[in-house]
């Protein structure tokens, strides 16, 4: 992992946001190094990636991604992301992970070229028509609850970590 900093609590990534848990390589699907190489606009430099299973970050608290196993009682893993086009997606995060671009700096080392610090989604796509109250009598309604279909197989994107709302 490229960090800055290391506690006992985790791995800085960058301000505000820390890999918590152990860390380890991971070899990215067929699917996921297509919507990595969307997300890049690129091929990935590598099907390799370090993949850990949480994060902390000072906007959302603890997320756990789908593949962390410890965690039963609440969803922390299921969010709303910004997209680059500043529409709302919302889906399951499987996991996170750091990669770093082929680098064509002439620096003597690469500890000034950029990482890329992002999560792995199952998208979810949002019912629009589906409410969970609508009481026409008391005016009741549930309006900051967004109803969402369960995931489809294969339908997944690559956020970077800040958008993650």
């Amino acid at each position: 992992m490229v960090s800055s900093k290391r506690s006992a609590n985790g791995i800085e990534l960058f301000e505000g946001y820390c890999a918590l848990g152990a860390t380890s390589e991971r070899r990215l699907s067929d699917l996921e190094i297509q919507a990595l190489g969307d997300f890049l606009g690129s091929a990935p430099p590598s099907p390799v990636v370090n993949s850990f299973k949480r994060m902390r970050s000072a906007k959302n608290g603890i997320l756990h991604s789908m593949s962390y196993e410890r965690v039963r009682c609440r969803n922390s893993s299921t969010v709303c992301v910004r997209t680059r086009q500043n529409t709302q997606e919302y889906g399951h995060i499987e996991f996170f992970f750091q990669t770093k671009p082929i680098c064509f700096c002439l620096s003597a080392t690469t500890d000034n070229c950029s990482v890329h610090n992002l999560a792995v989604l199952r998208r979810l796509h949002r019912c629009v028509a589906a409410k969970l109250i609508d009481d026409k009598n008391t005016n009741a309604s549930c309006s900051h609850v967004n109803v969402v279909a369960a995931a489809q197989a294969g339908d997944i994107i690559v956020v970077d970590m800040n958008q993650i709302e």
